[in-house]
């Protein structure tokens, strides 16, 4: 763009390009945008807890920051408690809050890993999702609600959700896939009398 065009226009012509590389980038799988993630996954703990109230869950182990995002499983709750915070060393905060029967000391539960976090750079998932051996088959977030809830039946599948691979079932083993990795930002900087500069990743 040459200097004469005023900001406003610069900037609007630099947020079309930029629609128009993202609309590019969505419609081909470049491999030079391709990125792989290869992990180990924990899959469940036990903890024995001392009491649950509301939304606190207090317990006897010694709190994992893993646990984050991760599903707390209590016996007779229909709904899975996902953990949203470590508390202190022995409590955690849940959500939702749990409003079952009250819980006795001593009773245990299960944590268990269904969430992974994407990187910072995520575009798009690409097949195959591996677990261990086994490919895994995409699936709705509907559809894996149901089935953390245990309505629905499925074999090994995956959704992603957010800035999270959520997957099932949890248990411990390699998880491996590939994805399609968004480039640098976009944007228009610098003094305005000179070119709008769009900024790219090779």
């Amino acid at each position: 763009m040459g200097t004469g065009v005023q900001s406003d226009q610069r900037r609007r012509i630099a947020q079309l390009a930029a629609g128009d590389i993202q609309e590019l980038f969505a419609s081909h799988n470049w491999r030079a945008y391709e990125r792989e993630v290869d992990v180990y996954l924990w899959g469940t703990e036990t903890v024995t807890m001392s009491s649950v109230s509301g939304q606190l869950v207090t317990f006897t182990e010694t709190a994992n920051a893993k646990w984050v995002k991760q599903d707390l499983v209590i016996s007779g709750s229909t709904t899975p408690h996902q953990i949203i915070r470590i508390n202190d060393t022995h409590s955690f905060i849940i959500d939702p809050a749990y409003s079952g029967s009250t819980i006795s000391s001593g009773t245990t539960a299960t944590i268990r890993q269904i969430r992974c976090g994407l990187p910072s750079n995520f575009g798009a998932l690409l097949d195959p999702v591996l677990r261990d051996n086994l490919e895994s088959r995409p699936t709705s977030p509907h559809e894996m609600s149901q089935i953390m809830r245990g309505t629905w039946a499925s074999g090994v599948c995956h959704s992603v959700q957010h800035k999270d691979l959520v997957i099932w079932p949890a248990q411990s083993g390699r998880l491996f896939f590939r994805y399609k990795y968004q480039p640098c930002d976009l944007f228009e900087y610098g003094d305005p009398s000179t070119e709008a500069i769009v900024d790219t990743e090779s």
